[in-house]
């Protein structure tokens, strides 16, 4: 592993031209999904349940770029969040996020641009009826900046392939299907280097 990213920082360290450091605030929007299901013979029980859950956060943007070229450049982004709702008829919800990638830009990162990313997400969605939980994954992400009333936007969009699997299952579960997955959309406002 360490080979891997020092190979890797030395490709970035002799290709790229120049490096800065950008960062931006926005919000976002998380849906998660899970899905639980399996049988237990001991507790003589069967279980099934799937949810959809669902948040806004206000998120921060901590971007360091490499030049790669005059139009393209590599970066290494953080996209840490926190927020939730509430509603008096149904409940709330509380949610975090810290996904860290590496992405590509075709454009200035502190221009218009398009881009795409993938890396590692860790966080969560809890609702007050007990539905939604953690997510933890490789995440692959889709997104752009653009000029809205003279000032630079930029939108994105991420899907997350939950790895991690429900703790406290009866040890002789069967039939497991344990799924979590989760996708959002976010908008920010890029201030700058």
């Amino acid at each position: 592993m360490k080979k891997i990213i020092l190979s890797i920082a030395l490709f970035l360290g002799l290709n790229s031209y120049a490096q800065d450091y950008y960062h931006a605030i926005g919000a976002a929007y998380n849906i998660g999904l899970y899905k639980l299901d399996y049988n237990s013979v001991s507790q003589n029980e069967s279980l099934s349940s799937s949810s959809a859950v669902g948040a806004a956060l206000i998120v921060y943007k901590a971007t360091l770029a490499f030049e790669m070229s005059r139009s393209s450049s590599f970066a290494i982004s953080a996209y840490p969040g926190a927020g939730g709702y509430y509603n008096s008829r149904t409940g709330g919800s509380v949610a975090y996020q810290l996904p860290v990638l590496g992405e590509f830009y075709f454009g200035d990162v502190d221009d218009a641009n398009f881009n795409f990313g993938a890396g590692f997400f860790y966080g969560g969605i809890f609702s007050s009826d007990a539905t939604g939980g953690t997510v933890m994954g490789p995440q692959l992400s889709i997104g752009g900046q653009f000029e809205f009333r003279d000032q630079l936007v930029g939108l994105r969009g991420y899907y997350t392939y939950g790895i991690n699997k429900s703790k406290n299952l009866p040890s002789d579960a069967t039939d497991v299907v344990d799924s979590k997955s989760l996708f959002g959309i976010s908008l920010h406002y890029l201030l700058g280097q």
